[in-house]
């Protein structure tokens, strides 16, 4: 939970310092424009017309050229505040009414239920079985008495107690972002006794599929994993042995 409020508080830093970037760019392309603008009036002053003419010409080129980098760098940054309100988990009316003792929904588990065990400044803690997980609380939904789920509990051990997706699609996300989301993933592949786990991450740079080989090399609960064969997804996908 701590490395992960430090790779949150890093990425909201990243984000902050890419608009700063985006505004100071933007600054700058107006503020060249505005100087180009001077400085070609002050040419026309002293030149006949024909001359005035392809002065006026050039001028109007060059402030499109920088209005168009300008607002390039301000969809771009408009793209990323988007990313990142897309990627923020959706706060719900409920979750600002959670207290201790009440059942709560895990909305990044497929709505799993758990139990509120303690409340701290770092998050709420919540007990999914024998397992104790701290998450904030825009990640968590309460739930009232008609909707708390029975889990049966297997008395051989032999039934899966989780249900769980055996692919999952990495594309969109930013190479920071998949750690924590992999390695979840993983869990609840091998608790839902999966044999495989099929990762997409595309092909594009390459740097999901690298960053998705490091995660899964230095975990021991991986027997193996491979790129995907020609009618599996080829490079676009990692198939992960469990």
């Amino acid at each position: 939970a701590a490395a992960l409020v430090e790779r949150e508080q890093k990425l909201r830093e990243r984000e902050r310092a890419v608009e700063r970037e985006a505004r100071k760019d933007a600054r700058r392309y107006l503020l060249e424009a505005r100087k180009t603008v001077e400085a070609t009036i002050q040419q026309l002053k002293s030149t006949d017309q024909e001359a005035r003419e392809a002065f006026a010409r050039e001028a109007r080129q060059r402030v499109e050229q920088l209005a168009v980098k300008a607002g390039e760098r301000l969809e771009q940054l408009d793209r990323e505040e988007s990313n990142v309100r897309r990627r923020q988990p959706t706060p719900f009316a409920g979750a600002q009414a959670i207290g201790v003792g009440d059942r709560v929904e895990v909305l990044s588990l497929n709505g799993r239920q758990g139990t509120v065990i303690e409340i701290r400044d770092g998050g709420i803690v919540v007990a999914l079985g024998a397992i104790k997980l701290t998450y904030q609380s825009a990640e968590l939904r309460a739930v009232d008495a008609s909707q708390v789920k029975t889990e049966k509990v297997p008395l051989l051990g032999d039934v899966p107690d989780v249900s769980a997706p055996w692919e999952i699609d990495l594309r969109g996300m930013r190479v920071t972002e998949i750690d924590d989301f992999l390695l979840r993933s993983v869990d609840d592949a091998i608790r839902a006794e999966h044999k495989e786990l099929r990762v997409i991450h595309g092909k594009g740079t390459g740097a999901l599929r690298e960053r998705v080989g490091e995660v899964l090399q230095k975990d021991t609960r991986i027997r193996g994993f491979r790129l995907g064969a020609w009618n599996e997804g080829g490079a676009g996908v990692t198939v992960v042995e469990l």
